[in-house]
Order: structure tokens, then sequence, then C-alpha cells
């Protein structure tokens, strides 16, 4: 059954090649394309938190990324959607690796840290109209517009994360191999806090299928009641953070360079966008 699993998961998530218009070649929209207006007393403090010269530690990272997405919810902001999800990431990471012990913590608080640098410096960029990386112009872009469902935008925003930052990542705290099982301890939050995010996802912003989609609907359902609750969505983040080990892997090992690395993990990133974007034009990602 396992077997059967990783091939769904390969099939839905690898190789959905179809690339809609609304996927490619986005353009970079300003702050005059804001999904709201805030007071000037938010909207000042929201630069401030996002300013990353403030948080050189993932004490502060916490601290900025849960003041940040509080503001964001109050408004009932489109651009709260992923950081909904990944603020219940953060803080479950901050615990554990502020207690945990391994030859490798220092690597593994740097990975949180620079990790979470790349969604917080885009979002600064964003409210001050600056040019923004391409993964995250598609975010900031779909928010910007009621197309999208909130549900699609939080996982546009996992994409965007787990595919192309981490091997980023990766290559700028120069990872070694001994650092993979911390990497996957850390990155295994990404699954465990879905059914905590799914109820914000919906207390906050109405979304009805969180839940049932985070766990592959039908299909997960099935799987979960033979190998336990949580089983589908942890192998399904399982295979994406493997498969961005490897990409970034690569460089470091100099099989790549980065610019090939670049195109590699862009090109998934669109494809699996795509999926995302068909799944929504069904109306399942309400």
């Amino acid at each position: 059954m396992k077997v059967i699993l990783m091939l769904i998961s390969v099939v839905l998530l690898c190789t959905c090649c179809k690339k809609s218009d609304d996927s490619i070649e986005l353009p970079v929209y300003y702050l005059s394309k804001q999904t709201t207006i805030y007071t000037e007393a938010d909207y000042q403090r929201l630069l401030l938190l996002t300013d990353t010269q403030n948080i050189q530690n993932i004490a502060q990272l916490q601290v900025n990324m849960n003041a940040l997405t509080e503001i964001l919810q109050q408004y009932k902001d489109r651009l709260g959607a992923f950081p909904t999800v990944y603020n219940e990431v953060t803080k479950e990471a901050f615990i554990f690796l502020s207690a945990y012990e391994s030859p490798e913590k220092e690597m593994g608080q740097q990975f949180m840290l620079v990790f979470a640098k790349r969604y917080i410096r885009n979002m600064h960029a964003y409210l001050l109209g600056l040019p923004l990386e391409k993964v995250w112009q598609n975010y900031f872009h779909r928010s910007a517009f009621t197309k999208n469902t909130i549900l699609h935008l939080a996982m546009s925003g996992i994409n965007a994360h787990i595919t192309y930052d981490i091997p980023y990542v990766l290559n700028e705290i120069n990872a070694i191999s001994g650092f993979e099982d911390d990497y996957k301890l850390y990155t295994d939050f990404i699954a465990s806090t879905y059914p905590i995010c799914a109820e914000k996802l919906k207390d906050i912003y109405q979304v009805k299928y969180a839940e049932d989609a985070f766990q592959l609907y039908d299909i997960g359902e099935e799987i979960d009641d033979i190998y336990g609750d949580g089983y589908t969505t942890n192998a399904i983040i399982g295979f994406l953070r493997d498969k961005s080990w490897q990409n970034g892997f690569q460089v470091i090992l100099h099989h790549q360079d980065l610019m090939q690395m670049d195109r590699k993990i862009y090109n998934l990133f669109l494809e699996r966008e795509a999926f995302i974007h068909e799944f929504d034009q069904k109306n399942l990602l309400d």
C-alpha cells in the first residue's frame, strides 16, 4: 500500500505538467495593488515586523511571525492564507528546536531562520512596492485578486516554500549530509500541524475543505484508515521535502550549478502550481 501511495503522490504532485496561462510569467504587483488598505499604524508595524535585519534568531523570528500573522488575520487579508499555516509550523518548530539536543542543532536553527526569512523578506518587498522573487510573485499576484480561493493561496505558498525555497536555503547554510536526519525532523512539523492549520483557516477565512485537501480527500482517508491519522499528509510532505533536499544537495556536491538548480525547481514549482490550479477549477479548494 505504501508503494501505491508514493505512486499516487508522484503522479499527482510531480508529473502533472499541464500549465495554465495563470501560472506562468506573472507580472510584479506593487503597493497600489495590495489586497488590503491597512491603517498607517498597522502598515508601519508590518514593515517593521518584516524587516529581516531585525530578525537575528529563531526567538525573534517567532515573535515577528506571530505578530504579522495576527495583523493579517485581523483584516481577514487574503495575504494571510499562507502565514496562517506557516505560523503554526514555526510555533511548533521553535518549541522543538529550543529544547532539542543534536550535534547539528545550530544548523537546524540556522535552517529555520533562513527558511522563514525567504518568505518574510518578500512580504517586506511587497509592502514597499519592490520586485518579488518569481515564486512569491505568484503568491502575491493571486492574493491580489479574488479568482483563487484562500486554500489555493495557502497551497501556493506551501509550494513556493517547499519546492523552491528549501534548495536555496540548504545551499545558503552550507548543509552537510549529517544534517539530513534533523532536517527531516524539522520539516515533519509541516505535516503534523495541518489539523491545526485547517481549523485556523476555517475559523478565520471560512475555508470548508482544508483538512480534506491536506489529506488528499477520499484516497487519503482510506489510506489513513489503514495506517493511522495523518499518514497520507506525512507521506506527501515527506516526498516533497526529500525531493527538495536532493535538488539542493546536488549543488553542494557540485553535480549541478545554481542556474541549473533554479531551472529545475522552478519548473517543478510550475507543475505543482498547475495541479493546485486544476483542483481550484474543480471547486475542491473552497
